[in-house]
C-alpha cells in the first residue's frame, strides 16, 4: 500500500467516501487478443499501453493514452522514498509457517 503514498491521489482505499477510480481499456490489441476472458486478458496480457483513459476521483490521469501527471514529481517521490527505505537497512525477516 505504500505505492499508494508516492501518487497525489489518496488512493488505496475501498470504504465509503474514499476516491473513486475508472479505467478504460483496449482489449483489441495484439497482446490481449483473442479475448475470450476480459477479465484475464487484463490480469495477464495487458499492459500499461493498454489502458486507454484513467481517472481518479474525478480527475484524468491518462486521457487518450497520455499520462497527465506530474512524472518527473512521482519519480523524484519514488527516489526520496527509496533512498529512506536504504538508509534502514536490511531489518529481520520474520517468516512464520
Amino acid at each position: 500500500m505504500r505505492g499508494h503514498d508516492a501518487l497525489p491521489f489518496g488512493s488505496g482505499r475501498v470504504e465509503a467516501g474514499a476516491p473513486a477510480d475508472f479505467v478504460l481499456w483496449d482489449l483489441e490489441r495484439p497482446s490481449t487478443a483473442p479475448v475470450y476472458d476480459p477479465l484475464a486478458a487484463i490480469i495477464y496480457s495487458a499492459d500499461a499501453r493498454s489502458v486507454l483513459h484513467s481517472m481518479v476521483a474525478g480527475k484524468w490521469v491518462k486521457k487518450d493514452g497520455e499520462v497527465l501527471l506530474d512524472i518527473d514529481g512521482i519519480v523524484a517521490r519514488a527516489a526520496e522514498r527509496s533512498a529512506g527505505i536504504l538508509r534502514k537497512g536490511k531489518g529481520k525477516t520474520k517468516l512464520a509457517f
